[in-house]
């Protein structure tokens, strides 16, 4: 990270601008090193320096903040990012609802997924496999296997990592008759 640190400041020094991507990789390295105060500070100035900010600006600080073990935050920069009007992805929704379920905040990760189908962002399976690891992660065990369920039944397929959340899962919790299939 020092040594991107290094070339962006002598971009900067030498008169180049640097752009939007420029700055969102930046503030991915900060976020990757746990270095979250630096990228928001980098993702604040981009303003100042006659950049705007654009949905996967908003998608890095979201999972630094996510992975890092602060899901206010990451609520409080989402909240930012409507208010300014940005479309929120699949990616957006799947980032926090994983880091939400993490952070054991259930509740509001699975009211987050109602905004989601509300807004018309359709949950893919990557959506799925986050709430299904996160019920599990939090023993919410009924709601995995009803989640996963519904899932088939709004004709999503199980993939492999699906698959795994809900074999790990299961037999975390003790369910060996549903693990034990001979």
């Amino acid at each position: 990270m020092e040594e991107a640190g290094g070339l962006f400041e002598e971009m900067i020094n030498s008169g180049k601008k640097p752009n939007v991507l420029t700055y969102n990789s930046m503030i991915e390295g900060m976020c990757l090193a746990g270095r979250l105060e630096e990228a928001q500070r980098l993702f604040d100035s981009m303003a100042g320096r006659g950049l705007k900010h654009d949905e996967y600006s908003f998608d890095v600080v979201i999972n630094g903040y996510c992975k890092n073990f602060r899901p206010d935050d990451a609520l409080q920069l989402f909240e930012k990012m409507k208010q300014k009007g940005f479309k929120r992805t699949q990616v957006t929704y799947n980032t926090l609802l994983d880091g939400l379920y993490r952070a054991g905040r259930v509740s509001i990760a699975q009211s987050l997924f109602e905004e989601m189908q509300s807004l018309g962002v359709s949950p893919n399976i990557v959506t799925y496999d986050a709430m299904l690891d996160g019920l599990w992660m939090n023993r919410r065990i009924n709601e995995a296997m009803e989640l996963f369920q519904s899932m088939q039944g709004k004709g999503l397929a199980p993939n492999v990592i699906t698959y795994n959340i809900m074999i790990n899962g299961m037999c975390k919790e003790g369910c060996y008759h549903i693990c034990n299939h001979d």
